[in-house]
């Protein structure tokens, strides 16, 4: 699992490195409490916190009893002090790495999707299969819960499945039927932003005179 690996670490080095990120992050992991200690003694803005006991699914299939504490984001941004005046939530699977200054795509989107939106909405990325990308995604904290606690009850409802992408996708369903009313889902296109590369693309990158995505999905094939 991730607690065993070091994505942890690449991701978080490349969102304050590349990204120029220096705000607060939030890891929410049920590794034991010294797995991340020498990072949160170097890094105090490094939050992390372990899932309360009552928001666990373990009726889910495989990886989706993780997955499910997406839908959690927002709730426990009151957990620690370091968290309660954040307005923007940007999510971020620990297997991306950051190649650019995420600033500029923090401004895009959060100008482009959120002006003078009332109704509960989160913004995610085109899908490559499936029509949303459940591992990046934009939330604003006083006006999305009602879309996570959607996700949520799908998830706990389609047990046999194993991707948060499949309720996303009854979601996506949902607002092109009009049959959700309290919230929009809205999508973002990959490009400039995000790509997912496998390792021959990423010796590519490096090789060349390339500018690296600002978010890149490294995909182990």
């Amino acid at each position: 699992g991730a607690a065993e690996s070091t994505l942890m670490e690449r991701c978080l080095v490349s969102i304050r490195r590349r990204g120029k990120f220096s705000g607060p992050i939030m890891l929410v992991t049920d590794a034991p409490s010294d797995r991340y200690e020498s990072l949160t003694q170097e890094d105090g803005n490094l939050v992390v916190l372990h899932p309360l006991s009552a928001d666990w699914n373990f009726e889910l299939r495989r990886d989706l009893p993780y997955k499910r504490f997406k839908t959690f984001l927002l709730q426990y941004l009151s957990r620690d002090p370091r968290l309660v005046k954040v307005e923007w939530v940007y999510y971020l699977d620990i297997d991306l790495v950051v190649g650019q200054d995420l600033h500029p795509w923090f401004r895009q989107a959060e100008s482009t999707y959120f002006q003078s939106r009332t109704k509960a909405s989160v913004a995610f990325f085109d899908g490559n299969v499936s029509p949303l990308q459940g591992g990046q995604f934009l939330l604003r904290k006083n006006n999305s819960e009602d879309c996570l606690l959607r996700w949520r009850q799908l998830m706990d409802f389609h047990t046999t499945e194993h991707k948060d992408q499949y309720s996303l996708g009854i979601m996506w369903d949902e607002q092109q039927s009009r049959k959700q009313a309290n919230c929009t889902l809205m999508r973002m296109p990959q490009e400039p932003f995000l790509s997912f590369l496998d390792g021959r693309a990423m010796s590519r990158l490096k090789q060349g005179n390339h500018e690296y995505p600002t978010l890149m999905h490294i995909k182990n094939t």
